[in-house]
């Protein structure tokens, strides 16, 4: 298991990680530069070098991993604002208590109950229940498996990997840590490096340098029913698909060899059992079999969309911190309700500074990072409601139609 972080190669193979096997596998036979540092914030950096040195080999001909070289990493952590902002962090959260409190963990059981009280009356082809469905869904997985994916629910590397399974329907796991915590967290907003500006090309255009066709031209009215369909057919089908053919996944992460491939077909399996088979068999009617993956999936777009597809989240910059925070949008950060609603998504630039913190901590810490950047005179983007945020979305997305 070879990565190279910093330009210098280590053959992890036995090293014991405190959070597990699957931070190792994400980072095999890439340069993790980016994915080792933003989660190693809180760890002290004379330990860190200590133990990464007893791994430390010399690079052969036989190991060819190219450098990244999107940030200037020696700017990035020898910069003031950089120093402010780690001195900040580390006042105001303490390692062993950033992962989910005990208060975030029983809001998620209340979460929870919530869905399981509304599944039991969706068995019972009660139609309120069918309407109400996707949102007891999407509101008890997004607090769960977005956190878990990231490391963020839990220090026990078991009880993060269990918090995955809550939400295959999201997408498969395999697929999720290549396109969110490998290429979009590391490379956000980065043309040819950022998955996210490459879902359905052919309909939707982000970027320029996706050729524009007859399509594109009317995006700005058909992003809308795309997003109906993005989760079950892009995220899932696709990724699946794309994933199997073993090529980078949308076009630009190279898949890992460590990640085991066969996960895949039995969390597919699962999904289709629990999303259409036993709809369909406790209800015998179509509709509560499509309908909740529609809205599920209409709801999933409204809440990460909005996070960097805006006009003015498009900037490239060589220090990796503030590059996060540049592309990357707030959304009403102070309310509860749109944090419950959106898993803590609402919260985008502290999520993308410090993603192994728990979302229910990022709040606390807004204010500062905020203050921070007006110190350094760095843009903050903040739209201050949901409505504000999907009108600067179709303003990007109309931006591309021409």
């Amino acid at each position: 298991m070879i990565t190279k972080i910093h330009s210098k190669y280590y053959d992890l193979s036995n090293f014991k990680h405190p959070g597990g096997d699957i931070p190792l596998k994400l980072a095999d036979g890439r340069d993790a530069t980016e994915l080792f540092e933003s989660h190693h914030l809180f760890s002290e950096r004379s330990k860190l070098e200590s133990i990464m040195q007893k791994y430390e080999i010399t690079a052969s001909e036989t190991i060819n991993i190219p450098d990244n070289d999107d940030f200037d990493w020696n700017e990035t952590l020898n910069s003031e604002f950089t120093k402010e902002f780690k001195e900040i962090v580390n006042n105001a959260l303490k390692y062993k208590n950033i992962k989910a409190s005990w208060n975030e963990t029983i809001k998620n059981t209340i979460l929870f109950g919530i869905y399981l009280t509304n599944l039991y009356y969706y068995y019972q082809s009660n139609y309120i229940a069918l309407l109400l469905y996707p949102l007891s869904l999407w509101i008890f997985t997004v607090n769960i498996y977005h956190d878990a994916s990231h490391f963020a629910l839990s220090h026990n590397p078991f009880i993060n990997k269990l918090g995955t399974f809550t939400a295959l329907m999201f997408s498969l796991t395999y697929c999720w840590y290549h396109q969110h915590v490998i290429g979009h967290h590391c490379y956000v907003n980065l043309i040819s490096k950022d998955p996210d500006l490459y879902h359905s090309p052919l309909y939707l255009r982000h970027t320029p340098n996706i050729r524009k066709n007859k399509y594109h031209t009317y995006q700005n009215i058909t992003f809308g029913l795309l997003w109906m369909v993005a989760v079950p057919l892009g995220l899932m089908y696709t990724g699946f698909v794309k994933s199997l053919q073993g090529k980078p996944y949308n076009r630009v992460v190279k898949l890992s060899k460590s990640l085991d491939k066969k996960t895949m077909y039995y969390e597919l399996v699962f999904v289709m059992l629990y999303m259409v088979v036993l709809p369909y068999m406790f209800t015998k009617k179509f509709i509560f079999v499509f309908y909740p993956y529609i809205a599920y999936s209409f709801l999933f777009m409204i809440c990460t969309q909005i996070n960097h597809l805006t006009e003015d989240t498009f900037y490239h910059h060589k220090n990796y911190y503030i590059h996060q925070i540049l592309n990357s949008r707030n959304v009403a950060p102070q309310s509860y309700l749109m944090n419950i609603f959106t898993g803590g998504l609402n919260l985008q630039i502290e999520h993308h500074l410090l993603p192994s913190v728990n979302h229910g901590h990022l709040r606390k810490i807004q204010p500062k990072i905020e203050a921070l950047c007006k110190k350094h005179n760095i843009q903050y983007n903040c739209s201050n409601s949901l409505i504000e945020a999907l009108y600067k979305h179709y303003k990007h997305v109309l931006r591309y139609t021409t």
